[in-house]
């Protein structure tokens, strides 16, 4: 977990899902509860590096708002700042978001979900449920490639008119647990 006076910056790069912490820049929504710090942590060490999950350093408000601005998609930005503060799950960084092109989830934690134990646990198990799905789908994505690349390769060795196919013995093999 990312403790951070920037949100655009380089993120690990093994992370396959990206969290950010968004909220409005007023007292309230300021003071990071305890217990979200505490979930997001939670979060991170059950995922080590392929979940990346950012929180503001504390003086840092302003800078990261304005970072967030500057990209652009004013009436995106606008639309999430009216459920704030809550959890935006992305699987790639902010840097690289585009909302007409890239998925996203978020989750709202106002007070009533942030200060019930109860309530911010389900949110918690939902977000785990929904980072599973994603590194998946990413290492679903990478196999595909491969799987792919390997399906239009071709691996005959000839010689003097003969040949071995080698893709039926690989073949063989990989299917093989």
């Amino acid at each position: 977990m990312w403790i951070s006076q920037t949100y655009l910056g380089t993120p690990d790069p093994d992370a396959k899902v990206f969290i950010y912490y968004f909220w409005e820049d007023y007292k309230q929504q300021k003071d990071i509860k305890e217990n979200i710090i505490d979930k997001l942590a939670e979060l991170g060490r059950s995922f080590g590096s392929e979940v990346s999950s950012f929180a503001p350093l504390k003086g840092s408000h302003h800078e990261i708002r304005r970072e967030i601005r500057s990209q652009g998609y004013d009436s995106f930005w606008y639309e999430i700042g009216k459920n704030t503060p809550g959890l935006f799950l992305i699987d790639v960084p902010l840097g690289e978001f585009n909302p007409q092109m890239n998925e996203y989830l978020f989750f709202h934690l106002g007070n009533e979900v942030a200060n019930n134990e109860k309530n911010l646990v389900e949110i918690f198990k939902t977000i785990h449920h929904e980072c599973h799905k994603l590194i998946s789908k990413n290492d679903e994505s990478e196999s595909n490639l491969w799987s792919s690349l390997y399906d239009s390769a071709q691996l005959k060795i000839t010689f003097l008119g003969f040949g071995i196919d080698f893709k039926p013995i690989i073949s063989r093999f990989r299917t093989r647990k």
